[in-house]
C-alpha cells in the first residue's frame, strides 16, 4: 500500500511541475535590465521596442506613440535626442530599458507600480521624479549631476545619496528610512524627509540649508547651529531637544 501511495504522489508531483502549479516564475518587475550587447536590434543596428528590450507592456506601448518610436525602432540619433521623458501614472511596473537613455537629463516616473530604479547608465540625470511608486531599491549612485531627487511615498529603508553631491533639492518623506546620511550633500538646499523612521539626523554639514522638514520620525535631538541660512523648519517640537533654533 505505501509502495503505491508513492508513485501515486509522484505522478501527482510531477503533473503540478509540468502545468507550472508549482514554480519559481517572476514578474515583469524582477526581469533584469538588457545590456547594450545583448539587445534586440534590427538589420541597421536600431534598437527595437520589443520586449526584449522593454519588458514593460506599457512602456512600449508609449514609446511607440512617440514620434521617434512610431516605426518600432529608435535610432541612435533618436536616442540621443531623448533629454526628458514624462511617463506618470501609466501603470508601469518596471522601467526596465530606461538604461538605453544614456542622454537622459529629467524623468518623471511618479505614480506607477515600480519595485526597483536603477538610473546607474543614466550619468547625465539631472532631475529625478519617482514619487508614489511601490519602490524599494532606488540606485542614483552613478547620477552625479543630479540636482533634485523626489521619491516620496515608496517604500524605501535606506537611501544612498553619497555620490550625489551637486543634490540640491531631496524630497524623501513617506518611506520607510531608519538613516539618512547627506553628510557628501554639501549644496542641499531643501531637505524634506518627514514620516520616517529617522532615530538621528546630522545636518552639520549641510550650511547652504534653507528648509528642512523632519517631523514624524522617531527624533529626540536636531542641531540646526550650523545652518545659518535655515528659514523653515518643521520638527516634532514636543519631543525633540532644538540647538540652534530659532535664528
Amino acid at each position: 500500500m505505501n509502495r503505491k501511495f508513492y508513485y501515486v504522489w509522484v505522478i501527482i508531483l510531477s503533473s503540478l511541475i509540468s502545468f507550472g502549479c508549482i514554480s519559481c516564475g517572476s514578474d515583469d518587475s524582477s526581469t533584469p535590465q538588457t545590456s547594450p550587447d545583448a539587445a534586440d536590434r534590427d538589420a541597421a543596428g536600431n534598437l527595437k521596442v520589443s520586449a526584449v528590450n522593454f519588458p514593460d507592456e506599457n512602456f512600449r506601448s508609449f514609446l511607440l506613440s512617440q514620434g521617434y518610436g512610431a516605426d518600432g525602432v529608435l535610432t541612435q540619433k533618436e536616442i540621443a535626442d531623448i533629454k526628458s521623458l514624462e511617463i506618470p501614472s501609466l501603470n508601469l511596473h518596471n522601467l526596465n530599458g530606461i538604461a538605453f537613455f544614456t542622454s537622459l537629463v529629467e524623468l518623471d516616473c511618479e505614480h506607477n507600480l515600480i519595485t526597483s530604479l536603477d538610473m546607474s547608465k543614466n550619468v547625465l540625470l539631472q532631475y529625478l521624479k519617482c514619487e508614489e511608486c511601490q519602490i524599494t531599491t532606488l540606485d542614483v549612485s552613478k547620477n552625479v549631476k543630479l540636482t533634485k531627487l523626489a521619491c516620496h511615498s515608496n517604500q524605501l529603508t535606506s537611501l544612498d545619496i553619497s555620490k550625489n553631491i551637486a543634490l540640491k533639492d531631496l524630497h524623501c518623506p513617506h518611506n520607510k528610512l531608519v538613516s539618512l546620511d547627506v553628510s557628501n550633500n554639501p549644496n542641499l538646499i531643501r531637505l524634506s524627509c518627514s514620516d520616517n523612521q529617522l532615530i538621528s539626523l546630522d545636518v552639520s554639514k549641510n550650511t547652504l540649508l534653507e528648509e528642512l522638514y523632519c517631523n514624524n520620525n522617531q527624533l529626540t535631538y536636531l542641531d540646526v547651529s550650523n545652518n545659518t541660512r535655515l528659514t523653515d523648519l518643521r520638527y516634532d517640537t514636543d519631543k525633540v531637544t532644538i540647538y540652534g533654533w530659532p535664528k
